[in-house]
């Protein structure tokens, strides 16, 4: 099974992300941005999203160094 990095490391801007929902409603988010920050950085939980339903992805690099951030906004 792979990590979850290893599968969201390839997003770039333009990617559709589709989540389910309970009820089995399809939601798709697009990928405005990604980027790497430090692992003490939390302020990719706070963001403007236009009042836009956005979801942010996170999780460690493969060196367990840095943090890799998706931002997606529901299109």
């Amino acid at each position: 099974m792979e990590h979850f990095s290893q599968i969201i490391v390839n997003y770039q801007n333009g990617d559709k992300i589709y989540i389910t929902d309970i009820s089995g409603k399809k939601v798709t988010y697009e990928v405005v941005k990604t980027y790497t920050t430090s692992t003490s950085d939390y302020t990719y939980a706070n963001r403007d999203t236009g009042g836009k339903r956005g979801i942010s992805l996170s999780t460690c690099t493969n060196d367990t160094q840095s943090r890799l951030i998706i931002w997606a906004d529901e299109v």
